[in-house]
Protein backbone atom coordinates (compact mmCIF):
# COMPACT_ATOMS: atom_id res chain seq x y z
CA UNK A 1 0.00 0.00 0.00
CA UNK A 2 1.61 3.47 -1.21
CA UNK A 3 1.64 6.26 1.34
CA UNK A 4 0.54 9.56 1.23
CA UNK A 5 2.91 12.43 0.49
CA UNK A 6 3.40 14.90 3.47
CA UNK A 7 1.13 17.93 3.38
CA UNK A 8 3.05 21.58 3.27
CA UNK A 9 1.75 22.20 6.64
CA UNK A 10 3.30 18.89 8.03
CA UNK A 11 6.56 18.99 6.10
CA UNK A 12 7.11 22.57 7.10
CA UNK A 13 6.29 21.59 10.63
CA UNK A 14 9.32 18.89 10.45
CA UNK A 15 11.50 20.96 9.51
CA UNK A 16 10.28 23.72 12.08
CA UNK A 17 11.36 21.12 14.52
CA UNK A 18 14.74 19.85 12.81
CA UNK A 19 16.15 23.28 12.77
CA UNK A 20 14.87 24.07 16.08
CA UNK A 21 13.09 27.07 15.12
CA UNK A 22 10.98 28.23 18.02
CA UNK A 23 8.23 30.75 18.42
CA UNK A 24 7.88 34.28 17.62
CA UNK A 25 9.58 31.96 14.50
CA UNK A 26 7.70 29.58 12.42
CA UNK A 27 8.51 28.15 8.59
CA UNK A 28 6.12 29.54 6.53
CA UNK A 29 7.04 28.21 3.17
CA UNK A 30 9.23 25.20 1.49
CA UNK A 31 10.26 25.94 -2.03
CA UNK A 32 12.55 22.84 -3.84
CA UNK A 33 13.94 23.92 -6.95
CA UNK A 34 14.64 19.92 -8.37
CA UNK A 35 16.59 21.64 -11.34
CA UNK A 36 18.85 22.99 -8.71
CA UNK A 37 18.68 20.70 -6.48
CA UNK A 38 18.06 23.40 -3.49
CA UNK A 39 15.32 23.83 -0.71
CA UNK A 40 14.24 27.18 0.83
CA UNK A 41 12.66 27.19 3.76
CA UNK A 42 10.94 30.37 4.77
CA UNK A 43 10.44 31.50 8.07
CA UNK A 44 8.52 34.50 9.15
CA UNK A 45 8.25 36.44 12.48
CA UNK A 46 5.07 35.99 14.70
CA UNK A 47 6.06 38.53 17.33
CA UNK A 48 3.37 41.15 17.44
CA UNK A 49 5.20 44.40 18.56
CA UNK A 50 7.48 43.62 20.72
CA UNK A 51 11.19 43.54 19.27
CA UNK A 52 14.53 43.94 21.38
CA UNK A 53 17.80 45.55 20.17
CA UNK A 54 20.46 42.90 19.69
CA UNK A 55 23.04 44.70 21.18
CA UNK A 56 21.29 45.96 24.78
CA UNK A 57 18.36 44.03 24.71
CA UNK A 58 15.98 46.99 25.17
CA UNK A 59 12.67 47.14 23.66
CA UNK A 60 12.51 48.82 20.59
CA UNK A 61 10.22 49.88 17.89
CA UNK A 62 10.11 47.93 14.37
CA UNK A 63 11.72 49.97 11.58
CA UNK A 64 10.92 47.39 8.87
CA UNK A 65 12.49 44.57 7.56
CA UNK A 66 15.65 42.84 5.68
CA UNK A 67 15.66 39.77 3.72
CA UNK A 68 18.46 37.47 4.98
CA UNK A 69 18.80 33.81 3.88
CA UNK A 70 21.20 31.57 5.40
CA UNK A 71 22.97 28.37 4.18
CA UNK A 72 21.69 24.79 6.49
CA UNK A 73 22.72 21.39 6.56
CA UNK A 74 21.41 19.73 3.07
CA UNK A 75 18.65 18.00 3.13
CA UNK A 76 19.50 14.90 1.38
CA UNK A 77 21.19 15.80 -1.54
CA UNK A 78 19.71 19.10 -1.44
CA UNK A 79 21.14 22.50 -0.91
CA UNK A 80 19.38 24.16 2.24
CA UNK A 81 18.55 27.46 2.85
CA UNK A 82 16.60 29.90 5.59
CA UNK A 83 15.25 32.47 4.09
CA UNK A 84 13.56 35.29 6.18
CA UNK A 85 12.48 38.97 6.64
CA UNK A 86 14.28 39.58 9.80
CA UNK A 87 12.76 42.87 11.69
CA UNK A 88 14.84 45.51 12.12
CA UNK A 89 14.07 47.88 14.91
CA UNK A 90 15.32 51.43 15.94
CA UNK A 91 17.50 51.25 19.42
CA UNK A 92 17.56 54.55 21.23
CA UNK A 93 21.36 53.37 21.75
CA UNK A 94 22.25 51.74 18.66
CA UNK A 95 20.34 53.15 15.77
CA UNK A 96 18.76 50.85 13.22
CA UNK A 97 19.82 47.65 13.51
CA UNK A 98 19.04 43.97 12.10
CA UNK A 99 17.17 41.47 15.34
CA UNK A 100 18.74 39.11 16.19
CA UNK A 101 17.69 35.13 14.52
CA UNK A 102 18.11 32.23 17.29
CA UNK A 103 19.47 29.57 14.15
CA UNK A 104 22.47 32.03 13.28
CA UNK A 105 25.53 34.11 14.86
CA UNK A 106 25.26 37.79 13.23
CA UNK A 107 26.46 38.94 10.02
CA UNK A 108 26.73 35.14 9.45
CA UNK A 109 25.47 33.33 5.88
CA UNK A 110 25.37 30.17 7.70
CA UNK A 111 23.28 28.50 10.61
CA UNK A 112 24.60 27.67 13.29
CA UNK A 113 24.02 24.07 12.58
CA UNK A 114 25.92 24.42 9.15
CA UNK A 115 29.01 26.08 11.23
CA UNK A 116 29.37 23.28 13.86
CA UNK A 117 29.16 20.60 10.88
CA UNK A 118 31.80 22.56 9.00
CA UNK A 119 33.80 22.80 12.11
CA UNK A 120 33.85 19.06 13.04
CA UNK A 121 34.58 18.02 9.48
CA UNK A 122 37.72 20.44 10.02
CA UNK A 123 39.12 18.46 12.79
CA UNK A 124 39.15 15.71 10.26
CA UNK A 125 40.05 17.36 7.01
CA UNK A 126 41.63 19.80 5.40
CA UNK A 127 40.21 23.60 4.90
CA UNK A 128 40.60 23.41 1.35
CA UNK A 129 38.86 19.55 1.21
CA UNK A 130 36.12 20.96 3.18
CA UNK A 131 35.79 23.52 1.70
CA UNK A 132 35.46 21.71 -2.24
CA UNK A 133 33.23 19.09 -0.05
CA UNK A 134 31.05 21.61 1.11
CA UNK A 135 30.74 23.35 -1.95
CA UNK A 136 31.76 26.87 -0.24
CA UNK A 137 34.79 29.18 -0.83
CA UNK A 138 37.84 28.75 1.20
CA UNK A 139 37.40 32.14 2.29
CA UNK A 140 34.06 30.77 4.06
CA UNK A 141 35.62 28.60 5.66
CA UNK A 142 38.19 30.91 7.19
CA UNK A 143 35.08 33.10 8.14
CA UNK A 144 33.37 30.34 10.02
CA UNK A 145 36.75 29.09 11.59
CA UNK A 146 36.96 32.64 12.81
CA UNK A 147 33.30 32.73 14.19
CA UNK A 148 34.26 29.22 16.37
CA UNK A 149 37.42 30.95 17.76
CA UNK A 150 35.58 34.12 18.50
CA UNK A 151 32.84 32.15 20.41
CA UNK A 152 35.12 29.88 21.70
CA UNK A 153 34.14 26.48 20.06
Amino acid sequence: MMEQPMSDEVLGEMYQQIIGIEHPWRVTQMEFTHSKQMVYVHVSHDGGDEYRCPKCGDKCQKHGHRQRQWRHLDSAQYQTYLVSEVPRVECNNHGVVTVAVPWAHAQSPFTIHFEEWVIGWLRDASPPAVASFAKLSENAIDGIVQRAARSGN
